[in-house]
């Protein structure tokens, strides 16, 4: 939510740490998208999250990853799920760095946690850890966190997708069903990786893989095979029926499997996906983005309606009654489109709401250029009201808690900000409702 911890003081202030997470989640609107930053949230409330580890075993596990084994000083480690993932937080040039890693350990395992870490070249945080040995004793780790957990017992296959070191859940849940008595499901790994030298745990894979008659892995060079692609997906979904699948890696490769997926008609609910983090920086810049792409096509739109500034293939393409309703079915489905992140979070999907968060504001960027595309005037009579709460409801998205610095204004505005979004939202599609009914009357 672009939140700063900063901006949290005067909740903090009057009452929250008394309160607790949830009340200041409520209060402020933070953590209430991807909820990767509750063990820090956590923390500010007065809650001790931090344990303090020894390194036991540092492995090398391809060319350019390391695998860390922490054991705990003292304090207990309590079990974890298969998919779940910790905070790391160790003391870098007099400062206290943290990066969140997805466990590699089995479920349900106390005795230690591990993580596997790939080295990036501009990465501080995992270009420490590569250099350091197991006499480090800087660290400290969160308790495991994290909802995508996939169920070891289905009677459903379970299909990993997986690229590059979006391995390592997937390296946790062959480890959790390889190691789990009686019945357990059947996993399918696809992983992909540029060439053998960054396959992760290939020897154990492959051993899992021949022991156990549930399990397969299919390594996938892209280097020399190419990338996965529609066929392949198509050729899983028909040789393993009503199964569910689990995808972790580079937002691209996430994002074209999704699409391969939904090709070959896996339904949403049979998906998850494990979700990188993505820098703040990057998180700020695209905010820059959407808002002035929105601001420049509103101001654009008002210009050609106030100026007279018509484009005559256009008017005369608005007047056929068949490109009519096609442009307004158009437009119809963005604004239902729009609803895609309330629907992920009404069924407690987060990490999918994490994803449609942005592209909801690029999404809503566009708002004058799809009404343009219908329509190039407001209107009279209810049009007009229909149009007003249309621009309105897109005005307010454009404005968002993100456009005001003062940390006590930015979570008052928030806090009022938000059932005004929801209103309109719902009273737009009232509107277009009346619209669409008064069309086919007529």
């Amino acid at each position: 939510m672009s939140i700063k911890r900063g901006e949290l003081s005067p909740l903090l202030n009057s009452g929250c740490k008394n309160t607790g997470l949830n009340d200041l989640v409520g209060r402020s609107g933070v953590g209430s998208v991807c909820t990767g930053c509750h063990p820090l949230l956590s923390e500010l409330v007065g809650n001790s999250i931090w344990t303090s580890v020894k390194i036991t075993r540092i492995q090398k596990v391809s060319d350019d990853a390391k695998a860390y084994c922490f054991e705990s000083n003292g304090e207990p480690l309590y079990p974890a799920k298969a998919g779940q993932h910790i905070i790391v937080q160790a003391y870098i040039d007099g400062e206290w760095e943290l990066r969140r890693y997805t466990l590699t350990t089995p479920a349900e395992e106390t005795s230690y946690r591990e993580i596997t870490v790939q080295r990036e070249p501009s990465g501080k945080f995992s270009s420490w850890l590569h250099q350091i040995s197991e006499s480090e004793n800087m660290i400290r780790i969160s308790q495991p966190v994290g909802d995508v957990t996939p169920d070891l017992v289905s009677s459903k296959p379970l299909i990993c997708l997986v690229g590059g070191i979006g391995v390592t859940p997937a390296v946790s849940i062959i480890r959790s069903i390889a190691n789990k008595e009686g019945n357990s499901r059947q996993l399918i790994i696809d992983y992909s990786v540029i060439h053998e030298g960054r396959l992760v745990y290939k020897n154990e894979l492959q051993a899992v893989a021949e022991q156990k008659g549930n399990i397969s892995v299919n390594f996938r060079l892209t280097n020399e095979q190419g990338f996965i692609n529609q066929n392949d997906v198509v050729r899983l979904v028909k040789k393993y029926p009503d199964s569910e699948f689990y995808l972790c890696g580079p937002s691209l490769f996430t994002q074209a499997v999704t699409s391969f997926l939904g090709n070959a008609g896996v339904a949403d609910d049979a998906i998850s996906i494990e979700l990188f983090s993505v820098p703040e920086n990057n998180k700020v810049n695209q905010s820059k983005r959407y808002f002035y792409l929105g601001l420049a096509l509103f101001i654009a739109f008002l210009a050609q309606d106030v100026l007279q500034l018509k484009m005559p293939w256009l008017e005369n393409l608005q007047a056929i009654e068949t490109y009519k309703i096609y442009s307004g079915l158009f437009v119809v489905l963005y604004i239902f489109s729009q609803f895609i992140m309330s629907y992920n979070k009404s069924c407690e999907a987060p990490h999918a709401s994490a994803t449609t968060y942005q592209q909801h504001k690029l999404r809503g960027a566009l708002a004058p250029l799809i009404f343009f595309m219908h329509s190039t005037q407001f209107g009279v009579a209810y049009l007009l009201m229909l149009s007003v709460v249309y621009f309105g409801n897109f005005l307010l998205g454009l404005f968002n808690h993100e456009r005001i610095k003062d940390p006590l204004k930015r979570i008052r505005y928030f806090k009022y900000w938000l059932p005004m979004h929801i209103a309109l939202s719902v009273l737009s599609v009232a509107l277009v409702g009346f619209h669409i009914y008064v069309v086919a009357s007529y």
